[in-house]
């Protein structure tokens, strides 16, 4: 995964998690494209962070620690 992958999905996660179950309807998130911002990380990565909310903020955290320390060595 590189930088500018790594913001986008971090854009995405972040968007799935502002408007979960808006509107009280279940599953009615918002995606920035077809395919869930979670199941691009697990895709691109390999890891399974979890699921709903929780698994949203673990990719998160996941991908900020990567670009972090892409930054330092670079």
């Amino acid at each position: 995964m590189n930088q500018v992958q790594g913001e986008l999905l971090i854009m995405g996660l972040e968007l799935e998690i502002k408007t979960w179950n808006r509107g009280g309807v279940k599953g009615s998130r918002m995606q920035l494209t077809a395919e869930s911002s979670l199941h691009a990380f697990t895709r691109l990565t390999g890891i399974n962070p979890g699921r709903g909310i929780k698994g949203r903020e673990n990719a998160i955290r996941m991908i900020k620690d990567a670009l972090a320390l892409e930054e330092v060595s670079a």
